[in-house]
């Protein structure tokens, strides 16, 4: 039997990322009707709004005046995702809305915000048509001789969520006789007893392939950041980042958490300096295409002066004075092309400068 290309295998893992489905869709009889697209449209939902989480945590962004977090998502971008058409999408959404799982408020000109919950959990009394873990055979766990480790999970909030407990049953389908499958907060092990081939590796090669193992974990969190962030930021702006840190994850998040900042420290300005709330929205990465098209050309100005001319005393502090002098006239630029200046946001951008503020008591 010919094999399948690219089959999964134990030297064959899947190594891509993947977008969760929440199995209260599967398990709770409220959803029963719902469609498999609109259960997908709300997976793209969710992992919007796990961007929208953390990244509020710099600035607050990403939430409203009442602290709720929310997202921007078009129905074009999810017709483009799940190949449907926009009507299809407005449907879908529709039925989101019914069954509370998400709220659509009209925000500014023409933007959406989206506000996204958790699918309820079903009753105690229903049996789950999906179980929550699969199980492995008691002779397999007395070989491990190890405590499940912790696996990490995606939370709603910044705080710890409570819901009503779960009862959580084996699937039928992945008894002990069916499948020997790991629970997911179970690791994977290999006895190094079972060849003779993983044996002498273990014994010859242990410091070489530890490096090499690190080495791979590194370029995978570095690839990690360039998913997270390349709807917002741009894939080419990271992968300059990525190329100038040599795969340096903590390197490569400094620069990335400081074009945020220096982000809000623009809005911030421009919110001081009188900019009405109508116009805020044009101070996002959605609102403004500006920040985004321009952010590669500038990565590379600014790591020429850090790292080929090797003048600059204070780094840290150049890069980010530079990106919000960047944001400051990607802002006023955007402006001036979309709208005839009036005489009131002339006198705001003259009140905004990338200088360092200084707060007068008195």
């Amino acid at each position: 039997m010919c094999k399948l290309d690219n089959e999964m295998s134990l030297d064959n893992l899947p190594q891509s990322n993947y977008i969760q489905i929440n199995t209260n869709f599967f398990n709770n009889p409220l959803y029963a009707e719902l469609s498999m697209q609109a259960v997908m449209l709300h997976a793209l939902y969710t992992m919007r709004m796990t961007c929208s989480m953390y990244n509020s945590q710099k600035d607050g962004a990403w939430q409203d005046d009442e602290g709720r977090f929310f997202i921007y998502f078009t129905n074009d971008e999810a017709a483009d995702l799940l190949n449907i058409s926009t009507r299809k999408v407005t449907e879908l959404r529709n039925d989101l809305v019914k069954l509370g799982l998400i709220e659509v408020v009209k925000h500014g000109l023409k933007n959406y915000r989206i506000y996204v919950a958790n699918p309820q959990n079903p009753e105690p009394t229903v049996k789950p048509k999906l179980a929550y873990k699969n199980t492995t055979t008691a002779k397999a766990r007395k070989i491990r001789k190890e405590a499940p480790t912790v696996a990490l999970t995606y939370t709603w909030s910044l705080e710890q969520q409570t819901e009503s407990p779960v009862t959580i049953e084996n699937a039928e389908s992945a008894t002990s006789k069916t499948q020997n499958l790991l629970i997911s907060t179970e690791k994977l092990q290999v006895n190094p007893k079972e060849t003779r081939e993983t044996e002498e590796t273990t014994k010859t090669d242990s410091r070489p392939l530890t490096a090499k193992i690190k080495e791979e974990t590194t370029e995978l969190l570095c690839e990690g950041l360039v998913h997270r962030y390349r709807d917002v930021l741009g894939e080419a702006a990271l992968k300059r980042i990525q190329q100038m840190t040599k795969n340096d994850y903590n390197q490569m998040k400094w620069f990335i958490d400081t074009i945020f900042k220096a982000k809000f420290e623009t809005v911030k300005r421009f919110r001081q300096a009188g900019l009405t709330t109508e116009h805020l929205d044009l101070l996002t990465f959605e609102g403004n295409p500006y920040y985004r098209t321009g952010l590669e050309s500038a990565l590379i100005v600014a790591f020429e002066q850090i790292y080929r001319y090797k003048q600059i005393t204070n780094p840290a502090g150049f890069f980010y004075t530079f990106f919000r002098g960047y944001f400051i006239e990607r802002t006023k630029q955007f402006f001036e092309d979309q709208f005839e200046l009036d005489a009131e946001l002339l006198r705001i951008f003259d009140r905004v400068k990338n200088r360092k503020t200084v707060q007068t008591v008195g």
